[in-house]
């Protein structure tokens, strides 16, 4: 400065730090690393595992580089506008996507002209990253700090929702909405009062007429009857390696489950569900450890949500994991993360969430040890 003096600016340390969390994830990397060699076809299988490792290791970057509320702060608005692009392109490719019959029972649903599929070029992918995202996207505009910043916020949801609808996507629709009810119940006990209360208003909205959206979970559509006779399928011919899976890729499916396939769905590249999948392609142990770490993941933010002491970190961690719950009940009857981008975000969604929780949690702990410190 002008009296000399040199200042240096204090820079943030990252440091690396394994937790119990972690651990499974460790050991489904390995799987995910042996499926690429333990295969039936392992010329297609070791390209795409050497790009769902490189995705897979996003989650620990973000969780180890996420390490201020600065960082954290720019990541959740980059995700906003991440998500407010791909919902006016997802609106725009309704009207401009020529290829309806490739994604619409036109017999079933004559009300369904087009569906939206943004960058996705999958409407039940782009459904899946809404489903995914947008409980965010309201956790967001519930705290917003300025009114114009409250307009702006809401319409750019709003306009996510109507992105979501315009999917047909039947499971996320689903997802969605039971993700909305944890999130809601997860950020105050008194929502369980006001669905009590909404329940008959829903249930008259349920029968009134025809409704499109209603209707739109009529199952005896060809896409269901084809998810049914590939689940089928696949049961029927079981798995050659049940510890360590066939192998991953499409390739390595088709390779599968050709040998009974089932009139009418012979031609698939993979299971429709991420449960079988995961199971095919990694094996049984792989699928535990998988679900070993949804739950320790889970019981994180429901720990840190019984005891949140800010407002605004408690509806993003309700609004995460309620986006994770309603991604894994979409999970159920669709397989997205044969689309890499929707692999990436996933992982990088978890990682962020995960950096969220423990940094708020480390500033909770330390807050409370200077006020003990300053008592006595």
């Amino acid at each position: 400065d002008e009296d000399g003096y040199i200042y240096f600016k204090p820079r943030i340390k990252r440091v690396v730090k394994v937790s119990m969390l972690d651990t499974p994830l460790f050991v489904f990397f390995v799987f995910l690393i042996l499926g690429g060699f333990i295969s039936l076809d392992v010329a297609t299988s070791i390209p795409r595992m050497l790009v769902y490792t490189l995705f897979f290791v996003s989650y620990f970057l973000v969780k180890t580089l996420i390490c201020s509320e600065n960082l954290i702060r720019r990541c959740i608005v980059c995700l906003f506008c991440s998500l407010s692009i791909v919902s006016v392109l997802g609106i725009i490719t309704t009207f401009t996507h020529v290829n309806v019959a490739a994604w619409v029972d036109s017999t079933t649903f004559e009300t369904i002209g087009s569906r939206a599929i943004a960058s996705f070029d999958n409407p039940n992918v782009l459904g899946s990253f809404l489903a995914l995202v947008i409980p965010f996207a309201i956790a967001f505009s519930a705290n917003s700090q300025s009114r114009s910043q409250h307009v702006i916020t809401w319409l750019a949801t709003s306009i996510s929702a109507i992105c979501l609808v315009l999917t047909w996507s039947r499971g996320a629709w689903l997802g969605f909405a039971i993700s909305l009810f944890f999130m809601f119940l997860l950020i105050s006990h008194k929502a369980l009062v006001a669905y009590i209360i909404a329940l008959p208003l829903a249930s008259v909205f349920f029968y009134i007429g025809a409704n499109p959206i209603f209707a739109r979970f009529n199952l005896s559509d060809t896409s269901t009857k084809y998810r049914i006779n590939i689940w089928r399928g696949v049961w029927r011919n079981g798995i050659d390696n049940l510890w360590t899976g066939n192998g991953i890729g499409e390739n390595v499916f088709s390779l599968s489950y050709i040998k009974n396939a089932l009139s009418g769905a012979e031609v698939a590249y993979h299971s429709h569900s991420l449960y079988f999948q995961i199971i095919l392609e990694l094996g049984l142990i792989a699928f535990f450890v998988f679900v070993v770490f949804i739950f320790m993941f889970a019981q994180r933010h429901l720990s840190y949500l019984i005891s949140a002491q800010n407002k605004s970190i408690r509806w993003y961690s309700a609004a995460m994991l309620a986006g994770v719950i309603g991604f894994l009940i979409q999970g159920v009857g669709d397989y997205t993360f044969y689309n890499y981008r929707m692999f990436l975000i996933f992982w990088l969604f978890i990682g962020l969430s995960v950096a969220l929780v423990r940094l708020q949690r480390n500033k909770e702990q330390d807050e409370a040890q200077i006020l003990l410190k300053f008592q006595y």
